[in-house]
């Protein structure tokens, strides 16, 4: 299914206890910015830190991308009335490091709250994993992700041309549940709509990398 989809859910992925206390953690978070997102929630929070490290998460996506998986970015989104945004359609093409390399294969280099950002190699992109966990519950109402299925598998993409994918093309809708986690290959075209009737739209984003990073840096 995620091989040919570029997704999953995963229903009951945290337990009623778990969720509670990513919930607390969450609250002890810088305010989030206009775009609702917090970055490297892991290193505001032991809590979140330790979960998002828990030897049974990486197992878990092991079983997905082999190798032996390390956290490569971790962010917190939460779109409410105040903060009700919109995201285009797009792949998630860049990734966080610890610094910047001078290697070909390497491109697109930003910097992001403070944190370096770049676009890796075509290969870097199928031992990846995004994990996305529902801390409320969401549908299309409060503006959850929106897929389509079996993009991955199309390449990287030049913003541009994405239209071409989008167009006429049938999208899913990821509604979920409180503790339920969505899987993603990090090349699949997403978007969300603005909250129709906004409330608390929680996610824990996760990014997880088992490909090979050059010498001298590391996921940050």
């Amino acid at each position: 299914m995620y091989a040919d989809n570029g997704f999953e859910k995963i229903e009951h992925f945290a337990d009623a206890s778990v969720l509670l206390s990513l919930k607390d953690a969450v609250s002890e978070l810088p305010k989030t910015n206009r775009s609702g997102g917090v970055r490297s929630i892991e290193r505001f929070s032991e809590g979140l830190r330790a979960y998002v490290e828990f030897a049974h998460i990486l197992d878990f996506v092991k079983s997905y991308i082999g190798g032996c998986p390390k956290l490569a970015r971790a962010i917190y989104f939460n779109k409410t009335e105040n903060q009700n945004w919109l995201v285009s359609w797009h792949q998630d093409k860049t990734t966080a490091v610890s610094d910047k390399v001078d290697c070909s294969t390497w491109s697109n280099w930003s910097v992001k709250n403070n944190v370096i950002h770049a676009q890796p190699p075509l290969e870097a992109y199928n031992k990846m994993l995004t994990i996305r966990l529902h801390l409320d519950d969401t549908d299309a109402s409060n503006g959850c992700l929106k897929v389509i299925s079996g993009s991955h598998l199309l390449g990287v993409l030049p913003q541009q041309d994405i239209s071409r994918h989008t167009d006429n093309k049938s999208e899913t809708v990821c509604a979920a549940k409180a503790g339920d986690a969505l899987l993603m290959h990090p090349l699949l075209i997403h978007s969300s709509s603005k909250a129709t009737s906004p409330s608390s739209r929680r996610i824990i984003h996760m990014e997880y990398s088992s490909f090979e990073l050059p010498k001298n840096i590391q996921w940050a």
